[in-house]
């Protein structure tokens, strides 16, 4: 697989979706998604804080604590939990 480096920031990028028009970011970190071991929850914080449009954090659900931490401290629009519920690790009730 080719990768090619944008040498643009996270935070570079979500200024110009913003300037672009977007409704919302779907933000993935490539650093824990699929491992479901908890959230960047940094980067969303980040994210959040600079973002004028909603922001729905994905990428590290592993638990139900997991999900509540991310919300606690990043404050994201939504949580994108779709491991959680394929995997049948906790339903949406006892979220």
């Amino acid at each position: 697989m080719l990768v090619r480096k944008s040498g643009r920031s996270v935070l570079d990028w979500v200024k110009e979706v913003q300037e672009r028009g977007a409704g919302e970011i779907l933000l993935q970190s490539v650093d824990t998604d699929g491992r479901q071991r908890g959230f960047d929850i940094e980067l969303i914080k980040q994210v959040v804080e600079l973002s004028k449009i909603p922001v729905v954090a994905a990428s590290g659900a592993g638990s139900k604590e997991d999900v509540l931490e991310v919300a606690k401290k990043a404050k994201p629009s939504a949580v994108a939990i779709a491991s959680l519920l394929h995997h049948n690790i906790c339903t949406i009730k006892e979220l």
